[in-house]
Parts: structure tokens; C-alpha cells; sequence
């Protein structure tokens, strides 16, 4: 097996193990839930100086003040005896009454023995969570589905577009030519909710049903202008708020607008971390500052847009799981979407559908020549309506000296300028 063909597979592993964690941690979520736990995603405890995360946490009061946590924590990986003595001071440092592990994969005998006697509960999820159908994981999880399209237009259809672009400057002393085209696909994450956002000086809160496009690598918001897909790179990423800065845009939202003396009583956090928290929130356009009034804003939801219907508009029909094109270059989720999740959560959202969608592109190679030196660049034309399309580039970015071998070596045949 060749070394390229090895890194292939470990991406193919990876994004698997991927899809069934989120299958897994959104099942655990609606079957907690439906069972009257109050159930949280992502708690983080910390253990010495470092911070961990919880996958899940479940909470109920069975009688009176009595109070039941029990935290989840999926596994990836084989369970061993090591990860066993970890999560049992997790389990400690956390003042969990129970933690359980879920694994996906092997459970080691010893591990399992040694986690009876240090009190933690080490189960196998079922398999029909990991590995059912789409259509079976909505009827158990209500919300989580993975698509993709396939390509509407050839190679071929295509050129025209790329031999355009590399003509564009063709009475400069530079030259260019369309080098070698490539089928791509980006991972994008389509979340449906339930918003409700209370307005100032009125008592009822309003509630819209949105569906938002968040691009799988950057997590920026997604949009459709002039039929082009783009992000929206104003609002910057939505993916890298912290625990923190969401807790106070939930606080926010719930209320309509705070104060900060209001935000630090009710979250115990220092006046200049509620400021600094506040500031990255508005840069983000989630919030608006007023002196000492911090007030939610709508902005994110004006930008509701649904990539599948983008994809419907060309006549593409869904296909379920992961797209299987051995000379395509599928480009896996960076970001969690449970990050995702808990933003529209804290915007006071009730999820109501959630989608992993994969969209093919064609990427082309263009070579400009100058003064006997060479500048390479990538160029998209979407696989559907054929425009080209410049504002995924910051994705592109992330991945640009991968994608450009790629294109080299697996891309079309090679054309003149």
C-alpha cells in the first residue's frame, strides 16, 4: 500500500469514526432528554491546570433536592486500563455521581474490570446508532443526517469556464494556462432551529424557524449571493467562542439586553472578561454594546440560508453517507458541530434538524507564467450551476499545497491556456 493511498484511508477512518460520534452523541442527548434529564454537551472540568471536555452530561432530581449527575464520555479509540485510571479522576475532580463510557470501538477485559472497581460504567453503543442507515438514525436521533450531490456537469462542461479565466490578462506579458482540473467536495453543516430572541421592553419572547449554512473547516456562515456560494468572513468564524462568551450571549438572549453588572452577577465573572467577551461577541455581530447595555442582535439570522436548496434549485438529488469517489478530493469537517450547536442553542434555539452536506466542486490548476518564473493558483467552478466562485477561498486556504497535489496527480487530463 502506498504512503498517499495509506494518509487516504486514516482520512476516510477518521471522518467515520467522526460521523458516528455525533450519531452517538445526539442519540444520548434525545434518549437523556426524553427521559426528563437535563442534558448538556460539552461540560468542561478541569483536572490540575488542564481542561477537559464532557461529551455529555445528564442531570435529574428524582426527589426533592436530590441531585443525579452522570457524565458521557465517547470513545474512539480501544478502551484501556490507562483511559480507565484517566476518567476515574475525571469522574473525582468533576463530582460526578456517575461517568460512563461509551465506546465505539474494543473494550480491553482488564479495562473493563478495573473500571467495575473504580466505579465507572464502560458500555457498547449500539450498533445500529454507528452504523444504521440514514434514514433509521432520524427516526432514533429526530435531527442528524449525512448527504452529498454529485456533479451536475462533466469535466468537460466546465473548461469553458477555467479557459476563460486563464484567458483573462491575455494581452499582458504574463501568461497562464489551465494546467489540470480536479473533482472536489467541501463539507458544509445545515442546522434547522427553533429561534427565540426576547426584544426590549416586550414581555413575550418572538420565536423564528431558521435553517443556517456553516462551512465544515472555518465555521463562518454561509450564503448565496448572485447565485454564487460564499462565506461570510465579516462575522469571522462562529466556532471559536468559548464556554464562557456563549454562557454570556445566552444570558443576553434570554433577557433581550443586560447590563454588565447584570452579566457579572449572574455568571460570577470579572467586569474586564464580561467587557473583552462582549467585545468578541459584537465583532461577531451577535451582540450590541451601549455604554454599559450589552443587547442581542438578529443579524446571523437575516443570513439564513439552506445549501441544500441551492442544490435542489440544478435538479441534484441527496445521496446518503459519505461521498465515494476514488478521484475526487473530499475535504472532511475541522470543526465540531457541536461547537455549532451550542451557538444556536445559546440563541436560545431549539434544534429541529441538523445535516452534514457535501457539495462537489471542480478545482483548476492554473499556471501563469512571468519573466520565466511560474505562479500557481486554484480556481472553483461549482459542479452544479458551473460559476465560478471566489468566496470559498478561505477554505481553500486551509488546505491549498494538499489540494494542489492533488489536482497534479489525480486531476483531468491537461489543457492548453
Amino acid at each position: 500500500m502506498t504512503a498517499s493511498k495509506t494518509v487516504e484511508d486514516g482520512l476516510r477512518l477518521e471522518n467515520k469514526h467522526s460521523v458516528a460520534r455525533e450519531r452517538v452523541i445526539h442519540w444520548l442527548t434525545k434518549v437523556l432528554s426524553d427521559k426528563g434529564f437535563q442534558v448538556m454537551r460539552n461540560y468542561l472540568i478541569t483536572v490540575g491546570d488542564v481542561t477537559h471536555r464532557i461529551d455529555v452530561v445528564a442531570v435529574i432530581n428524582p426527589i426533592g433536592d436530590i441531585r443525579i449527575t452522570t457524565g458521557f464520555i465517547v470513545v474512539e479509540g480501544k478502551v484501556t486500563p490507562e483511559l480507565i485510571e484517566m476518567f476515574s479522576t475525571w469522574k473525582i475532580e468533576g463530582k460526578f455521581d456517575k461517568l460512563v463510557i461509551v465506546a465505539l470501538d474494543d473494550i480491553d477485559v482488564n479495562a473493563y474490570e478495573l473500571a467495575l472497581k473504580l466505579g465507572l460504567a464502560v458500555v457498547k453503543v449500539p450498533q445500529i446508532v454507528t452504523e444504521g442507515t440514514e434514514e433509521v438514525m432520524k427516526k432514533i436521533t429526530g435531527v442528524y443526517e449525512v448527504i452529498h450531490y454529485h456533479p451536475k456537469l462533466s469535466m468537460e462542461d466546465v473548461m469553458g469556464v477555467l479557459a476563460s479565466l486563464a484567458k483573462k490578462g491575455l494581452f499582458s506579458r504574463k501568461h497562464k494556462e489551465v494546467e489540470s482540473v480536479a473533482l472536489i467536495y467541501l463539507p458544509f453543516y445545515v442546522i434547522s432551529a427553533d429561534i427565540g430572541i426576547a426584544e426590549p421592553e416586550e414581555e413575550e419572547v418572538k420565536r423564528e424557524e431558521i435553517t443556517i449554512t456553516f462551512d465544515g473547516v472555518k465555521g463562518y456562515v454561509v450564503v448565496e449571493e448572485n447565485d454564487e456560494i460564499k462565506v461570510v468572513r465579516e462575522h469571522g468564524s462562529l466556532a471559536d467562542l468559548s464556554e464562557d462568551a456563549l454562557a454570556i450571549l445566552k444570558q443576553v438572549t434570554s433577557a433581550g439586553y443586560m447590563t454588565i453588572d447584570e452579566v457579572m452577577a449572574a455568571l460570577n465573572i470579572g467586569e474586564e472578561k464580561v467587557k473583552a467577551l462582549a467585545g468578541s461577541l459584537m465583532n461577531k455581530s451577535l451582540v450590541d454594546i451601549y455604554a454599559d447595555v450589552i443587547e442581542a442582535r438578529k443579524s446571523i439570522l437575516k443570513r439564513g440560508f439552506d445549501i441544500r436548496e441551492h442544490a435542489k434549485s440544478y435538479g441534484a438529488e441527496p445521496h446518503s453517507g459519505l461521498p465515494h469517489d476514488e478521484n475526487a478530493y473530499v475535504l472532511y469537517p475541522r470543526i465540531s458541530l457541536d461547537r455549532l450547536v451550542s451557538l444556536i442553542e445559546s440563541l436560545s434555539g431549539r434544534i429541529k434538524e441538523m445535516s452534514q452536506v457535501y457539495l462537489p466542486f471542480y478545482a483548476g490548476l492554473i499556471v501563469e507564467k512571468s519573466n520565466g518564473k511560474e505562479t500557481r493558483m486554484i480556481e472553483l467552478v461549482d459542479a452544479l450551476s458551473g460559476r465560478h466562485t471566489t468566496g470559498l477561498a478561505p477554505i481553500l486556504r486551509t488546505i491549498e499545497q494538499n489540494l494542489e497535489r492533488f489536482i497534479l496527480t489525480h486531476g483531468g487530463k491537461k489543457r492548453g491556456k
